[in-house]
C-alpha cells in the first residue's frame, strides 16, 4: 500500500509540478552540460541545437508585469520582503549558467549563452534568440573551403618574378692597342623561375622546375687615338632547378635554389668605331641562390630576394661576324676563363 501511495505521489509531481518547469531551447550546435558550475569541469552530456530541456524553479520568477514581492528567506538568508524580479535579475548576470537536470536525473548545468528560456510574454522580446555569436560550437567546415583554410592542402606552383644587378662580366676582350681607360657599368639580370612540391607529403621540402635566365652587361673603353669601344654581353637561357626550403615559418621562408641554364643566346660583341666583332657559342652555366621569401605582403604575392652565384667556365666563343681595326685583334675566337658572378636579386613571388 505505501509503495501505491509513493507511485501517486510521483505521478501527481510529474504531471502537475514537472510539466510547468520553464522549459528552454538549446540555441547553438552543441551545449555541453557540466556537473558543476565550473565551464571547465566534468561534461556529462551534449544537447544538440533545437532540444528543449527543463530549468530549475528557481529561474522562472513569472511574468515580469506582475508585483512578485515574497518572503524569500531560503535564498537572501534573511526573513525581508524581497522583489524576486530584480534579484533575479542581479543573479542572473553574477551567475553564467542555467541548473537543470542531466539524463540520468541528476543536478546540471548549462551554459546561458547556449540556450533561450521560452517564457511566453514579454521577455521574449528582451532576450535575443542567441548572444553567443558566432556559435564556437559548430566545428561544422562549409563548403567550399574558405581560401586558406588552415588545413594542408598540396602547393601548386610557385613562380618568381625577379631583377638584379651584379658586378661586372668576367668576359674581357684583348685589344690590340691597351685602352686608356674603361668604365664597366653594373651587369644586369631578369629571371623566372617555376618550381612545384616533390611530393604531396605536408612536410616535403623539396620542389622541381624550370628557369629562365636573361642577363647584359656593358663595358665602354677610350682609347689613345680618341676613339671609342663598346663591349657587350647577351644571354638568355633555359633550364631544369630545384628549390629546397631549410627554413619554413608562417610569414617567412628561408630557400637554397640551383639551377642548370643552358644559354641558347651568348652573344659577346666588340665595337670600335664602326667596326664590330660577334663572338657566339651555347654554353651551360650553372646557378645558385640563397632566396629569403616574406610572405603574403600583398595578397599571395611575397616579396622575395637574395644573393646570387653563376658560374662561367672556361672555353671558346666563336667568331660569327667581324671586321679588322686597328684596335681589334684579327682572331677567330674569343678565350673566356672561369668565374663567378656575383649578383643580388629582389621580386616577388606568386603561389597557385
Amino acid at each position: 500500500m505505501k509503495v501505491f501511495y509513493l507511485f501517486i505521489i510521483i505521478f501527481t509531481f510529474q504531471t502537475f509540478g514537472y510539466e510547468k518547469l520553464l522549459e528552454a531551447e538549446v540555441v547553438v550546435l552543441e551545449a555541453p552540460v557540466f556537473r558543476i558550475q565550473n565551464a571547465k569541469s566534468q561534461v556529462v552530456q551534449y544537447l544538440r541545437k533545437g532540444e528543449v530541456i527543463r530549468l530549475h524553479p528557481i529561474h522562472d520568477i513569472g511574468n515580469p508585469l506582475e508585483v512578485n514581492y515574497v518572503f524569500y528567506t531560503n535564498v537572501m538568508g534573511s526573513n525581508e520582503l524581497v522583489d524576486l524580479e530584480k534579484y533575479f535579475i542581479d543573479e542572473e548576470k553574477r551567475i553564467p549558467f542555467y541548473k537543470t537536470i542531466d539524463r540520468n536525473g541528476r543536478p546540471a548545468f548549462v551554459l546561458k549563452q547556449h540556450i533561450k528560456p521560452i517564457y511566453n510574454d514579454i521577455r521574449e522580446y528582451k532576450k535575443l534568440v542567441s548572444n553567443y555569436l558566432p556559435d564556437q560550437t559548430d566545428y561544422r567546415i562549409q563548403e567550399p573551403l574558405p581560401k586558406g583554410y588552415p588545413i594542408f592542402q598540396p602547393r601548386g606552383f610557385e613562380s618568381s618574378f625577379l631583377l638584379g644587378v651584379g658586378l661586372a662580366s668576367s668576359y674581357q676582350y684583348q685589344y690590340a692597342n691597351s685602352p686608356n681607360s674603361s668604365n664597366d657599368q653594373m651587369s644586369q639580370y631578369f629571371t623566372m623561375n617555376s618550381f612545384k612540391q616533390a611530393d604531396d607529403e605536408v612536410d616535403s621540402r623539396l620542389s622541381y622546375g624550370f628557369e629562365i635566365a636573361v642577363a647584359y652587361f656593358k663595358r665602354i673603353t677610350n682609347f689613345a687615338n680618341g676613339e671609342t669601344g663598346q663591349e657587350s654581353l647577351t644571354n638568355f637561357g633555359i633550364g631544369p632547378g630545384l628549390s629546397y626550403d631549410f627554413y619554413r615559418g608562417d610569414k617567412n621562408l628561408l630557400s637554397f635554389q640551383g639551377s642548370i641554364i643552358l644559354n641558347l643566346i651568348n652573344q659577346y660583341q666588340v665595337r670600335v668605331g664602326t667596326e664590330k666583332q660577334k663572338f657566339k657559342d651555347f654554353t651551360l652555366v650553372p646557378t645558385l641562390k640563397t632566396i629569403y621569401r616574406r610572405r603574403k605582403i600583398i595578397k599571395d604575392f611575397d616579396f622575395t630576394m637574395g644573393p646570387q652565384a653563376r658560374v662561367i667556365f672556361p672555353g671558346q666563343l666563336s667568331l660569327s661576324e667581324g671586321s679588322i681595326d686597328d684596335n681589334l685583334q684579327d682572331i677567330s675566337a674569343f678565350e673566356k676563363d672561369l668565374a663567378v658572378e656575383l649578383s643580388f636579386m629582389f621580386g616577388i613571388t606568386n603561389s597557385f
